[in-house]
């Protein structure tokens, strides 16, 4: 779905799923069982809807608050991971030139697979096998150079470390991908959700033009606050997916664009 609409369309499905239900809902309650919607019994109904309601938005916050930290951790996973690139990049300068233009192919290969085919996989849930390859291609690189003198062995550690970081960055930004929230989770919220609706039914006001903007209104938001889990729950996915371009930044763009 967040491939496949924009937000704003799924905000309104979402919404207008909820308003649909509800106004179903408030619809079949009037004509079905008036007897149960009454001014006198308003207030008990009320104050149950209000604590359905406050454990709806406890939950949806802390959900809410452990998608956007998601979110803003695999964002800040890839800018990670181009540092570590980058420092490889650095650290290869100080070897002869063959083994220096090895390294950087090798990177700028690297660069190329994760843009052109991992973030696609990874925005369709999957992890693109070809990418990892390539990252063993780095570390092969680096192998394959023996360093004599003090300095070269100073760079070669810290390049060697880098990729360490690299392995583990990579990892970080594949389960990013591939994590969402437990469906049990999702269940209560929904559960809560139609709760705070339906609660909301049974609330009998002085006009029936009020009853319907107080259980559009409910709907309405209801509606949102799903459509906002869904879109925050893929941090890989919709058009608010996490990018990759701090991996074509600076230096790594130029050495892109010098082996490719």
């Amino acid at each position: 779905m967040l491939n496949t609409f924009p937000e704003w369309a799924l905000v309104v499905l979402f919404v207008g799923v909820a308003l649909l239900l509800a106004f179903g809902g408030l619809y079949l309650v009037r004509r079905h069982a008036p007897s149960w919607r009454d001014e006198s019994s308003s207030q008990v109904v009320l104050g149950v809807t209000a604590i359905v309601m406050t454990l709806f938005a406890l939950l949806l916050a802390l959900v809410v608050v452990d998608l956007h930290t998601s979110y803003r951790d695999a964002s800040n996973g890839v800018g990670d991971e181009a540092n570590s690139l980058n420092r490889i990049e650095q650290d290869a300068d100080a070897f002869p030139a063959a083994r220096k233009a090895a390294v950087e192919r090798a990177v700028a290969n690297y660069i190329v697979e994760v843009r052109k085919n991992e973030f696609p996989a990874l925005r369709e849930g999957r992890e693109d096998q070809k990418a990892e390859k390539r990252l063993l291609q780095i570390s092969t690189a680096l192998r394959r150079y023996s360093p004599r003198t003090q300095a070269q062995i100073a760079f070669y550690d810290s390049a060697l470390s880098r990729i360490d970081d690299l392995v583990s960055e990579r990892q970080s930004r594949i389960g990013a991908a591939e994590s969402s929230v437990p469906p049990t989770l999702i269940a209560l919220v929904l559960v809560l959700g139609v709760l705070s609706i339906g609660t909301s039914l049974f609330v009998k006001t002085h006009h029936s033009s009020l009853d319907l903007i107080l259980v559009g209104s409910l709907a309405a938001v209801v509606g949102l606050a799903l459509a906002t889990v869904l879109v925050l729950e893929y941090p890989f996915s919709g058009s608010i997916a996490v990018s990759s371009d701090p991996l074509v930044r600076g230096p790594l763009g130029h050495l892109v664009h010098q082996y490719r």
